[in-house]
C-alpha cells in the first residue's frame, strides 16, 4: 500500500473487498518534514581568513544520515553541518545532505577573497652611498609579496639603463643604484616598469616617475 506524503495524524482505512466485506484500520502517520537547507548564497572574506559556514536543515540533525561538502581541500570538514573554510582564491562550495528516507537536498555558497598587498614604489631617491635612499626598488609586505619578477629603467629617450629580475622587495641593495655601465647618471626623473608577483600567484605591473637626485 502506498501513500502520497499527507499530514501526520490518525488516519482510518477502509478496505473492500469484492463481495461487499469491510474492514476498517486506523493508522497513525508520522508527519514527514521535507528536507530543506537554510545557506547563505555568498560571502567576502579578506585573504588568509577563515571563514565558518553556517548550514541550517529543516529536519533535526539525528535524522540526517549523510552530508558531503565538496570541494573539501580547504576546509576542516566534509561531513559536518558548519565547517570552516580557508580559501585563497573564490571557491564555489557545494553540500549534498541525505536524510534518513533517502530524501537529498542539494545548496551552493560562494566565498570571495579579496586579496590587499599595497605596493610602494618611491618617486626619488639619493643614492650619495650613506646607507639611506641608496637604491631604488619597490616596498611591501613579504608575507604577500612573494618577488619582483622584473624591474625596468629608462631615461627619457626610452634607453633601458637598468633592468633586473626575480628580487626580493624591501631589498634596495638589489635594485637600481643610479648608474649605468658603471657611470654615475646625472639628475634627471627616469621611467619605471616593475612587475610584482603575490603569494597568491597573481602579479601587477606598475609604471611611473622617479626622479634621481644628486
Amino acid at each position: 500500500l502506498n501513500i502520497d506524503p499527507a499530514p501526520g495524524g490518525l488516519y482510518e482505512i477502509i478496505v473492500s473487498d469484492k463481495n461487499g466485506c469491510t474492514s476498517r484500520r486506523d493508522l497513525i502517520m508520522d508527519e514527514i518534514i521535507p528536507l530543506d537547507l537554510q545557506l547563505l548564497l555568498n560571502a567576502t572574506i579578506t585573504y588568509g581568513e577563515q571563514y565558518q559556514i553556517l548550514l541550517t536543515p529543516s529536519i533535526p540533525v539525528d535524522q540526517i544520515a549523510y552530508i558531503l561538502w565538496q570541494p573539501d581541500s580547504t576546509l576542516n570538514c566534509n561531513n559536518c553541518l558548519n565547517p570552516i573554510a580557508s580559501p585563497f582564491e573564490p571557491t564555489l562550495f557545494k553540500v549534498i545532505v541525505t536524510d534518513i528516507n533517502g530524501c537529498e537536498a542539494v545548496s551552493e555558497i560562494r566565498i570571495d577573497v579579496l586579496f590587499e598587498a599595497p605596493v610602494f614604489i618611491p618617486n626619488s631617491f639619493h643614492p650619495d652611498e650613506d646607507g639611506i635612499n641608496d637604491g631604488f626598488t619597490a616596498f611591501g609586505n613579504p608575507e604577500l609579496i612573494k618577488r619582483i619578477r622584473k624591474m625596468q629603467i629608462f631615461d627619457r629617450w626610452g634607453n633601458n639603463v637598468f633592468e633586473v629580475t626575480d628580487i626580493p622587495v624591501n631589498q634596495t641593495a638589489y635594485g637600481w643604484n643610479g648608474t649605468f655601465r658603471g657611470r654615475k647618471m646625472d639628475p634627471a626623473v627616469f621611467i619605471y616598469v616593475i612587475d610584482v608577483e603575490f603569494i597568491n600567484n597573481s602579479n601587477a605591473v606598475f609604471k611611473g616617475d622617479v626622479q634621481l637626485l644628486r
